[in-house]
């Protein structure tokens, strides 16, 4: 164990030292200083981005446009003092004059442009979309902060729900623990990330979304396909990101308390400041819960039991940026306690059975600019949990149980990054994990795992090769190609390759079509190979890792003009080997196997309209999914995959009256296999309603928004897990305060 610790540390050692390595090269090969001109353009009414806003230094070849948050970057601009105009379709162009750019100057801007009306005659816009989505990582589906915004108080649950493909486990209501199931996937099979850190729990392979917190994320990235190749292991069913807040922006500080149904009760404090280089984000938050409720089963009425929740977490986030560097330090930590109610409907007391848990995530994160369009970047990051789970008060000895574990991640990246000016974007990198586990049984230490240690070292590289045009056919197209080593433990190592191409048609104005295809392996989670907690279950210890080929295509239109419909399919084909499930064993015991083979395909479709830019927004996902057992057991051999739904449909339409906002979401989930055979009662079919009505207003520098939800609007009876009902009709209000400093 010393020989791995002293391992680690020697790897971090030179990881974290290795761009510093770089930094008298640079300073000879260039000569020159590398000044950035960075800056975000917001709508000024509601603060939100603005996108294909044009952005030029007047008298000067710098002109961009900015990308989906409102951002854009210049790089390599001269010390001077320069005119900076800002104009997008719809809107007053803004003129900054005489602003001064200098080394020691920060180069950072802000600018709120006023809605203006379109007036003259009629003007036909024709501009081919772009296709930034499809990149190495794969073809991503992105949330912005917009869109986060609206579901702040619904949660991080319902947020997720509304991509196609995307399905949510948790056993209650708010800010209760919850895993992320994509395209009927395990939850272990899904890459979580915060900031680029994996949050996945070794003994489990899980990854629990309540750690995420919703107020200081700025941006999702879902990708619904694995890439093993890019992401290394657990990215098999496909990886969430999720990218905190820049504390570039304005000084500001917020407060935020929200009261609800079952004695729910919220407060949360954040505070963000950025003085020359350096910049501030700390929130701290504490939430409550007493969810005991009724509910219906086979005709009879029962009380769900045991269902509470105490949290306190704290999230913290230092940046510091010069002409070269740019330097985060990101600190989250989650302490809680949680009732663990009875399963299966109540059949046995829950005996005051509960969990008390921690976490701590750390991470370090270097970029080094060593030109202009290259830079190297330096990763280490520690992630660790702790639970204790105590049932003592269960009289019977084949149910009570007291057990402690100790999960952590030791994780080292180093990535190397080239942007072609034109014709290729590459990169390269070397990625260290390792994962130890310290499980604990104090009523039984005979039936305790102990401490187990695993390592992953890997390799990799891509490159992103813009091919030239096909005039008339071909407007743009790309080629991605990445290749992965990679060594598990003591076996032997394996290539992942995954390789794709993107296309923008010269003759379908605003259509981009991409096409992958790629092997993605996860390896069995410490409770699959060792779990001997207590006698209803054993692990394997000869379990194989999953491998999976995919191929998978997508159909994106995005309009030139705002007031038209995007819409996007997203098709894919899956062949699975060696898949994990655990199976009830002739004598009774559970124990996990591997399933030799396993067919699965689906469709994703998704339409977004905004009717009216900033009044009236509708949403529409749907997700078809067939899922197939194809080993060769007679009892299993064409059989549904259990828990996946075939029919997933979610909708929302967003309207806002002046300061006045309202959204309402309707979901629908089709019935769901419980057993291998398909021979059970499948989980039935349900529909949620959910609305909220909010209003904001700013005086001065103080805004201030008040929301009313109400969650189940019809008090539907519904499960996301099999034995744990969840909660009918649920009123929430919030308040929320934000002083910015301008």
């Amino acid at each position: 164990m010393k020989s791995e610790v002293i391992r680690f540390c020697a790897l971090i050692y030179f990881i974290y030292l290795f761009p510093l390595c770089f930094i008298g090269f640079n300073s000879w090969v260039i000569g020159q200083s590398n000044i950035r001109l960075t800056g975000n353009v917001y709508d000024a009414t509601d603060s939100s981005p603005i996108f294909g806003a044009l952005v030029q230094i007047e008298e000067t070849q710098f002109l961009t446009s900015t990308n989906q948050d409102g951002l854009f970057v210049f790089e390599n601009v001269k010390s001077a003092v320069y005119d900076i105009s800002v104009s997008s379709l719809g809107y007053r162009t803004f003129h900054m004059r005489k602003v001064k750019i200098t080394v020691d100057q920060a180069s950072d801007i802000q600018v709120m442009l006023r809605p203006q009306p379109i007036e003259g005659d009629s003007v036909f816009i024709i501009a081919q979309s772009t296709i930034d989505e499809y990149s190495l990582e794969g073809d991503k589906l992105i949330l912005t902060s917009e869109e986060i915004t609206k579901y702040n108080t619904l949660g991080l649950q319902r947020l997720l729900q509304r991509v196609p493909g995307v399905q949510i486990e948790s056993k209650g209501s708010g800010f209760s623990s919850a895993s992320i199931k994509i395209h009927g996937s395990r939850a272990n099979q899904v890459l979580v990330l915060l900031d680029g850190q994996r949050l996945n729990d070794p003994q489990t392979g899980e990854a629990d979304l309540s750690l995420i917190p919703i107020d200081q994320i700025e941006r999702i990235e879902i990708i619904r396909q694995g890439n093993t190749a890019l992401f290394g292991s657990n990215a098999f069913a496909g990886i969430i990101n999720f990218q905190s807040k820049s504390s570039k922006n304005n000084d500001y500080t917020t407060l935020r308390s929200e009261f609800g149904s079952y004695k729910s009760a919220m407060g949360s404090v954040s505070l963000a400041l950025h003085r020359s280089h350096f910049g501030l984000l700390t929130n701290y938050q504490q939430d409550y819960s007493q969810q005991n409720f009724t509910f219906k089963y086979q005709d009879e009425k029962y009380e769900r039991m045991n269902v509470w929740y105490r949290n306190r977490k704290l999230f913290g986030k230092v940046t510091y940026s010069s002409k070269s560097n740019e330097l985060r330090v990101l600190y989250n930590y989650h302490q809680g306690k949680q009732g663990l109610p009875s399963a299966f409907y109540e059949e046995m007391n829950h005996f005051n059975a509960h969990k008390d848990g921690n976490s701590h995530s750390l991470q370090i994160n270097d970029k080094y600019y060593m030109s202009s369009r290259s830079y190297l970047e330096a990763f280490l990051g520690y992630h660790m949990i702790a639970d204790l789970y105590n049932n003592e008060e269960d009289f019977s000895p084949f149910t009570r149980y007291k057990l402690r574990q100790k999960n952590e991640n030791y994780e080292g990246k180093l990535n190397i990054f080239y942007h072609g000016k034109k014709v290729m974007d590459s990169r390269i990198g070397f990625q260290y994990l390792a994962e130890q586990l310290n499980h604990e049984n104090l009523l039984f230490p005979v039936y305790s795992i102990g401490k187990k240690v695993r390592h992953i070292t890997s390799g990799y590289g891509g490159f992103d090769f813009r091919m030239p045009n096909i005039k008339p056919l071909i407007s743009k197209w790309k080629i991605i190609s990445v290749l992965r080593y990679e060594k598990y433990f003591n076996q032997r190592g394996k290539w992942y390759p995954h390789i794709g191409v993107s296309i923008l048609p010269e003759w379908l104005t605003g259509i981009s079509i991409s096409t992958s295809w790629g092997k993605s392996t996860r390896y069995p989670d410490f409770n699959s190979l060792f779990w001997k907690g207590d006698t209803r279950a054993r692990g394997n210890p000869d379990l194989l890792p999953e491998r999976k080929k995919t191929w998978n295509t997508s159909v994106r239109f995005q309009p030139a003009l705002k007031h038209l419909p995007s819409f996007s399919f997203f098709y894919y084909s899956e062949k699975i080997d060696n898949l994990i499930f655990w199976h009830q064993a002739v004598g009774g015991i559970w124990e996990p196997r591997n399933e030799e083979r396993v067919h699965k395909e689906g469709l994703d479709f998704q339409l977004e309209h905004k009717i009216f830019t900033n009044r009236l927004h509708f949403q529409a996902a749907y997700s078809y999914i067939e899922a197939i057992n194809k080993s060769n057991e007679p009892n299993r051999y064409n059989k549904k995959i259990v828990f996946t739904p075939q029919h997933t449909l979610n909708t929302s339409l967003w309207l806002r009256i002046s300061d006045f906002t309202s959204l309402v979401i309707y979901r629908y989930v089709s019935d769901r296999e419980i057993v291998p055979a398909n021979t059970g009662n499948p989980l039935s079919v349900y529909h949620l309603w959910d609305i909220t009505f909010s209003f904001q207003r700013s005086i001065f520098n103080l805004h201030y928004e008040v929301e009313f939800v109400v969650k189940n609007l019809t008090d539907t009876s519904y499960e996301l897990l099999r034995g744990y009902p969840m909660p009918g009709r649920e009123f929430q209000f919030s308040i929320k305060l934000k002083y910015l400093k301008k």
